[in-house]
């Protein structure tokens, strides 16, 4: 039986050298590990920011999900940056799943930062973004 500390660290250190070495399953494994023992804790945040803006992995609905659960508010530029991105794992999404995830998330945290960054996707080029920002604000919850 492992610790809550020690399954932590384990996730901490996987996470960052996942970063270093741009390995997609160190990513997976330490979010398995984080999902299924419910262990999820602010020391993780800068981390999770920083993998939402790396587009080599395919974790980044997982992320935007916690992200959405914890609130992680110092997330919301790096939630913002992933609503915009296209990534090419995802090419085959034409509905961009992922930006509205975004949108919801972004609803969620309900900072004014947050919603300053709703209104900026409500602005976009692109129609489906702005659909999805536009209905979150109209409706944040």
């Amino acid at each position: 039986k492992h610790s809550k500390p020690a399954l932590l660290a384990y996730i901490n250190c996987s996470l960052q050298e996942a970063i270093l070495e741009r390995n997609a399953d160190k990513v997976e494994y330490a979010l398995l590990v984080l999902f299924h023992f419910d262990l999820y804790d602010t020391s993780l945040d800068s981390l999770i920011c920083q993998l939402l803006l790396e587009n080599w992995h395919y974790k980044h609905e997982d992320l935007v999900s916690l992200v959405q659960s914890e609130k992680i508010q110092i997330c919301v530029n790096a939630v913002y940056e992933t609503a915009i991105k296209s990534f090419d794992y995802l090419a085959y999404d034409t509905h961009r799943g992922l930006s509205r995830k975004c949108t919801w998330a972004l609803a969620e945290i309900g900072t004014e930062a947050a919603y300053s960054k709703l209104r900026e996707l409500a602005n976009s080029e692109n129609s489906l973004i702005r659909s999805y920002a536009e209905k979150r604000l109209a409706n944040p919850t």
